[in-house]
């Protein structure tokens, strides 16, 4: 939908945005962290509601937190995969030695598909990945 129509109106980034925040609401109550929210990665249906897809990168609060401390089940490799992710929504802790993502990181990611929503572009935009992280 952005591809096509560049930016999004006013109003309708403001339901969108409804959308995705009630979805990572209730991802986060259930003690979700998506760690991968991009515009690629939201569906819309028939009724202009937006649903999440591809919950590949998602992880559970409690195995992050392990991984965070050393503790991980090995055989997730939450430690190896924590920067997974696409740059360009990544929140500027992800970039760190010990950046893990957080209900926190998944909020920078809304604001970042939002701001993409309203202007057509996304917030941050550099020819390397190392510009793009100075940037961010």
């Amino acid at each position: 939908m952005i591809e096509l129509d560049k930016k999004l109106p006013e109003d309708t980034v403001k339901k969108f945005g409804r959308d995705l925040a009630q979805g990572l609401y209730y991802l986060h109550a259930n003690g979700v962290v998506y760690c991968d929210l991009k515009p690629s990665n939201i569906l819309i249906n028939e009724y202009n509601t937006l649903k999440f897809c591809d919950f590949g990168l998602a992880r559970k609060l409690s195995d992050l937190q392990a991984a965070a401390q050393g503790k991980g089940d090995d055989s997730m490799d939450i430690k190896g995969d924590k920067k997974s992710g696409t740059p360009y929504y990544m929140a500027p802790e992800l970039f760190t030695d010990d950046g893990v993502h957080s209900f926190q990181s998944d909020c920078w990611a809304l604001g970042c598909v939002l701001f993409e929503m309203a202007t057509g572009r996304p917030p941050f935009a550099a020819q390397g990945l190392s510009d793009l992280i100075s940037q961010i």
